[in-house]
C-alpha cells in the first residue's frame, strides 16, 4: 500500500495516519513503520529526535511532560489554564507514551 506513494513525505504522513487511526487493521509493514516513528518521537537520545521544519530538535512528549510538571509546581495558574495543561498532559500520555507501550506489545518484532 505505501509504495503507491511516490512522494516520501506523503508516504510518512500516510504511515502516521494509518498507524494512529487504523493500527489494528494495518499491514505489518505499516505497523512496524509507525512503531519506529513512535520510538523516534519518544527517544531520549538527541541524535534520534526528529527535526522540525525550522531545523531545530522537535519537543518530545517526555520533554513536554517535564515542562508541564515544572509549570504545575512553580506557577499558580487560573483554573482554565490548569485544565488545559491537564488535558495536554493526558493527550501526551495517552497518544504517545501509553500508545507506544501498547503498540510495542501488539506487533511481533
Amino acid at each position: 500500500m505505501l509504495p503507491q506513494f511516490n512522494n516520501p513525505v506523503l508516504r510518512v504522513q500516510a504511515t502516521r495516519i494509518f498507524g494512529r487511526h487504523y493500527f489494528d487493521k494495518s499491514p505489518d509493514e505499516i505497523k512496524q513503520a509507525y512503531i519506529a516513528y513512535l520510538n523516534q518521537v519518544n527517544s531520549n537520545q538527541e541524535d534520534l529526535t526528529p527535526i522540525d521544519y525550522r531545523g531545530q530538535l522537535r519537543l518530545t512528549p517526555q520533554a513536554a511532560l517535564k515542562e508541564i510538571a515544572d509549570i504545575e509546581t512553580t506557577c499558580t495558574l487560573p483554573d482554565e489554564q490548569q485544565k488545559l495543561l491537564s488535558e495536554l498532559k493526558s493527550y501526551l500520555t495517552d497518544r504517545f507514551i501509553l500508545s507506544n507501550a501498547h503498540n510495542n506489545d501488539s506487533v511481533d518484532a
